[in-house]
């Protein structure tokens, strides 16, 4: 597939996250939930293997790194997505 040159080619944010734009918003006890996974299972796991497979420093510092990239996501989805507001039934 080719693409010719002379096209404006513009990526949107809706367009790299299209598939939160197409699925639909979980119930707010599944989204906490979520939520709580994004930010403790890669954050403790990241620390436990960089732990385990070269030290105890290099483990704590893949779990910083891992862990403000969860916290960056999952601001992203409480704010950008309106996660953190409740269902209106």
């Amino acid at each position: 597939m080719s693409v010719s040159k002379d096209r404006n080619f513009k990526v949107t944010t809706d367009e790299i996250f299209w598939y939160f734009n197409i699925v639909k918003k979980p119930k707010y006890p599944y989204r906490i939930a979520i939520i709580f996974l994004i930010l403790t299972v890669p954050t403790i796991g990241a620390t436990q293997l960089g732990w385990y497979l070269y030290d105890q420093q290099t483990g704590f510092d893949y779990g910083m790194i891992v862990g403000t990239f969860s916290v960056i996501y999952a601001a992203w989805l409480m704010y950008e997505k309106n996660w953190r507001e409740e269902d209106e039934d």
